[in-house]
């Protein structure tokens, strides 16, 4: 392509700015804690916790509704984060195709571990590089971005492995001057105010007082349904300036 002709397209072509997303554990699938008389020691990291007989496919209709709306939005930049690492991200990838949901995997190239590891797995048959993922989200995997330079580190220098940090990380790495909306769909109690912090933050920084376009955050707080095989219920919680968190 002409590079003239590239950037033009670039400048003129419509850029997103909505950001919305989505936490997978309780939020998108509707995963089971791990059993008492499950062997492993690494529940969340294996896929049993994401397959018969302990995990039966049950997902949150009105989250994977929303999602599937979201990515049909060429304005809208769809993320979906997890804690889950890259050991057991096809089992991830599976759940979400089972839903109609096809995302690309986002690894950056400083990840050359995980780069690879991707690509065998793709290879064995074990994950697939769908198609239409490139119309749909994006997948960020707990690991993945610890090998950035400005990743989060903690107090005494080392990375912080957190879900958080990465959630948090990723998020600041989208959000800029010309995003309009932003929308969390989470269910943890304990990160629930970590996500209205980081929404205030994103208002005092890319708000209108600030100068940029920011003028709407959302979270979504998903509740675990009331019984086996239900579906969660959802608060919408507006992020204002000056609420408590």
């Amino acid at each position: 392509m002409d590079l003239a002709f590239k950037n033009w397209l670039e400048e003129t072509m419509p850029h997103w700015n909505r950001l919305v997303v989505y936490d997978f554990d309780g939020t998108i699938a509707n995963v089971p804690e791990r059993p008492s008389d499950w062997k492993g020691s690494d529940w969340w990291g294996h896929p049993d916790s994401l397959s018969e007989p302990h995990y039966d496919g049950g997902v949150n209709h009105e989250v994977v509704n929303s999602m599937k709306r979201d990515n049909a939005d060429p304005m809208t930049y769809v993320m979906m984060l997890t804690g889950r690492r890259n050991i057991v991200s096809p089992s991830v990838r599976n759940v979400l195709r089972s839903q109609g949901l096809y995302g690309k995997r986002i690894i950056p190239a400083s990840n050359k571990t995980a780069l690879q590891k991707f690509q065998s797995n793709v290879e064995a048959g074990h994950d697939q590089e769908h198609p239409d993922e490139h119309k749909g989200h994006e997948e960020f995997y707990s690991g993945d971005h610890h090998t950035e330079d400005d990743f989060p580190k903690t107090a005494k220098g080392k990375i912080d492995g957190t879900t958080l940090a990465h959630k948090i990380y990723n998020v600041n790495s989208k959000v800029n001057g010309n995003t309009e909306v932003v929308e969390f769909w989470e269910d943890r109690a304990d990160h629930i105010p970590h996500f209205v912090k980081l929404g205030l933050d994103l208002l005092k920084k890319y708000g209108e007082e600030a100068g940029g376009k920011l003028h709407s955050v959302i979270l979504h707080r998903v509740y675990a349904p009331a019984m086996q095989g239900g579906q969660g219920a959802v608060q919408h919680i507006p992020i204002k300036l000056g609420m408590s968190y």
